[in-house]
């Protein structure tokens, strides 16, 4: 039954017959017709559809005039010209028609007032060539090329109008069938990212990568037949092209691909050795051979169309820019066989910088004819040819060589027996790896307890990859002592399946330690470690220092304690100490640590902080400075031996002060030292140091120096 819009077409041409002229001498001409029915790529919305054929008898001088009209099954998708005709070629005997075509609705093609003359043997011959149309649907739906199904035969419904000046013997021809035309397979390839993958000093050449041994994975593809994979032609704007999408690259990673792949009938094919081995070749091709040759074609847009071929000379890379881990490169096909099946290998070399972290990333690959149509309608391709987002299927039957690249499981034994205090945990790593050929390998990793629960975590419990598990142990301080049991299950499906018995003993939990320990004696105002001084104040830093009864001794002698947490005791050295070293000795509850041994000194200067005070009695601070002109008083401790011995002088940003207005102990505070200093009037507003010095050893030490905060005078 013809459709709605084909039989308001018939009536358009009926209603506009009276107007042709005919003139006819005799019977009626007819024509034979018959079409060219190519395999056409059903990923291609505008694809070079078969010619239709009119062989036509009359009578000599007999003249035909009227309207040739196409009714396609699916769209039309020749360019429109600048005159709004199609670029579709209608000829009479080899020459062209007066008639152009033009497009009536996006289904159908009109030539009007096409006219011709019988010639004295009373034979013609029409052609109509270069019809571009849809082939994704072939006239049913864009289900059956996206699922991979041959598309229906694109149909052309043909009309003559008037009817009665031409008549043909058949008013339908198939001229095309839309076939599948690309296949691939992308290798993958994990990098651990540890060990990182070198970039050669030398990017632009092949044999450079191969000697830097810098990861590669390839992609093959493949044309489903013959001229699947087809040059450049006299109507077309560039060679089929193919376009590889990266996705999933990390931060750091940089691609490159050879800048021309000489296919699989070239003189030497180009390969990375990783399809069925071999010796890597950046390939050679000798122009003009009929052979497969693809370019790789930079400054494209996004959808692969524009651009120009990179290939200058033999061995040269050409880097893929990644954006947010994902890229695109588009080679072209500059050469083919149209007798034969072709396939070319793509290596896709990766190099990334070492990183401390573990990681692992899926690096994906997808395939597809460009360029892509995007989102313009049909009616205004930019260019041809041009094809649907549609994935390539896989090349492996056509090689026979599926099984080769079937994914294995590897696991090796690992430690499964651990032995843990409640509250502890441990950790093994399950090594799985894949020793087939497919580099992809879906597995989980499950867990299931004989005894006890939540005990095992596993990471990752899933990937589509080969990688290492982390097995982590945890024995929770609730777990009661004992043995628990289970069994960790890697399942890789076809792959393979590993399981692993798993003990873990939680060991009866140890009585707790409160016995009193000293980690480090400090000097009470400068918080540095070092000898301890006699009358000064000191602080114990250490564990379980809080509890009943706490007591501090140095030699023996009880030493005066002002201040204890759990993790410290601040405390005065005895004055009387008389050797040169000392055990020191904490008592908390009964319990008492181990004595640690300190150098004893006469002075050891510290200053606190904050221990400056300003002449008006406030702490020198960066909100509360210091005014040049006036005095302040340092606290400090350690400046003074214990009968009060000693020199002490100061140095205030560049000046040493020798003869303090006042350096002494501070009033009614035993073990703390008070040294007043005067601030030159000259100095400017700043942050700058000050320390003490004493001479109470015999010798000048001096503390370490504190921030003071001064103001200039107004």
């Amino acid at each position: 039954m013809l459709s709605s819009n084909y039989r308001k077409l018939i009536l358009l041409f009926a209603a506009g017959s009276a107007a042709l002229v005919a003139q006819t001498q005799g019977a009626s001409p007819s024509c034979i017709v018959t079409s060219v029915t190519p395999t056409v790529r059903a990923e291609g919305v505008a694809e070079r559809m078969g010619d239709i054929v009119f062989d036509c008898t009359g009578v000599p001088g007999q003249q035909v005039t009227g309207n040739l009209a196409l009714y396609l099954n699916t769209t039309v998708t020749n360019k429109q010209l600048s005159d709004g005709s199609l670029d579709v070629a209608l000829t009479v005997n080899g020459s062209l028609a007066n008639a152009k075509g033009v497009l009536n609705g996006p289904n159908q093609i009109v030539f009007s007032g096409l006219q011709f003359t019988f010639p004295v043997d009373g034979r013609i011959g029409l052609r109509i060539a270069n019809i571009r149309a849809d082939a994704t649907y072939g006239g049913t739906s864009t289900t059956a090329a996206g699922s991979g199904l041959p598309g229906q035969p694109v149909v052309a419904q043909l009309t003559f109008s008037p009817p009665s000046l031409l008549s043909w013997n058949r008013s339908s021809v198939q001229i095309g069938i839309p076939q599948r035309g690309l296949l691939a397979t992308s290798l993958q390839t994990l990098i651990p990212s540890q060990i990182g993958s070198p970039l050669p000093d030398n990017p632009t050449s092949f044999a450079s990568f191969i000697a830097a041994k810098t990861f590669f994975a390839t992609t093959r593809v493949t044309e489903a037949w013959e001229i699947a994979f087809e040059a450049r032609q006299p109507t077309s704007d560039t060679g089929t092209r193919i376009i590889l999408r990266f996705n999933g690259y990390p931060t750091g990673a940089r691609l490159f691909v050879p800048a021309l792949i000489a296919g699989s009938n070239a003189a030497a094919p180009t390969t990375a050795g990783d399809f069925g081995g071999g010796t890597p070749n950046a390939g050679h091709y000798v122009p003009a051979s009929h052979t497969l040759a693809l370019g790789r074609v930079i400054g494209t847009d996004a959808l692969g169309a524009s651009g120009s071929v990179a290939y200058t000379g033999s061995d040269q890379m050409t880097e893929v820019q990644l954006t947010g881990g994902t890229g695109m490169a588009v080679f072209e096909v500059l050469d083919a066989d149209p007798q034969r099946l072709e396939s070319a290998q793509i290596p896709v070399f990766i190099t990334l910088p070492r990183s401390p972290d573990a990681q692992s990333n899926l690096l994906g690959t997808n395939v597809v004819f460009g360029p892509l149509v995007g989102t313009l309608p049909l009616s205004s391709l930019p260019s041809s040819p041009r094809f649907r987002d549609y994935p390539a299927q896989s090349d492996c039957s056509a090689f026979a060589d599926c099984n080769t690249y079937n994914a294995k499981l590897g696991a090796p034994p690992a430690r499964t027996s651990f032995q843990l205090l409640p509250g502890g945990n441990d950790l093994e790593t399950l090594y799985i790896t894949n020793e087939g050929g497919n580099p992809l390998m879906p597995f989980t990793a499950t867990v299931q307890y004989t005894s006890g629960s939540g005990w095992i975590r596993l990471d990752p419990e899933y990937d589509i990859k080969a990688r290492p598990v982390r097995m982590v142990i945890i024995a929770t301080p609730q777990m009661a002592a004992g043995t628990y049991e289970a069994t960790v299950t890697i399942d890789a499906g076809q792959a393979g399946v590993a399981r692993y018995p798993v003990r873990l003993q939680v060991l009866p939990r140890p009585a707790p330690d409160t016995t009193p320990h000293i980690s480090q004696v400090l000097n009470g105002a400068s918080f540095q470690a070092g000898p301890v001084a006699r009358n000064a104040w000191y602080t114990i830093k250490g564990d379980n220092l809080a509890g009943n009864n706490v007591a501090v001794t140095v030699d023996g002698k009880s030493a005066r304690i002002t201040y204890n947490s759990a993790t410290q005791i601040n405390f005065l050295v005895p004055a009387d100490l008389a050797g040169n070293t000392a055990p020191l000795v904490v008592t908390v509850s009964g319990m008492t640590s181990a004595p640690t041994t300190v150098n004893v000194v006469d002075a050891n200067p510290g200053i606190f902080s904050p221990g400056i005070v300003n002449q008006d009695g406030t702490v020198n601070s960066p909100e509360n400075p210091a005014v040049a002109g006036t005095t302040v008083a340092v606290f400090a401790t350690g400046v003074l031996g214990p009968n009060n011995a000693g020199v002490i002088d100061a140095k205030l940003h560049d000046v040493t002060v020798t003869n303090p207005p006042y350096a002494g102990p501070a009033p009614g505070s035993t073990g703390l030292q008070q040294v007043n200093l005067q601030i030159p009037q000259y100095y400017p507003t700043m942050t700058t140091e000050v320390s003490l010095c004493t001479t109470a050893t015999g010798m000048r030490i001096c503390s370490p120096p504190v921030k003071i905060h001064i103001r200039q005078a107004q």
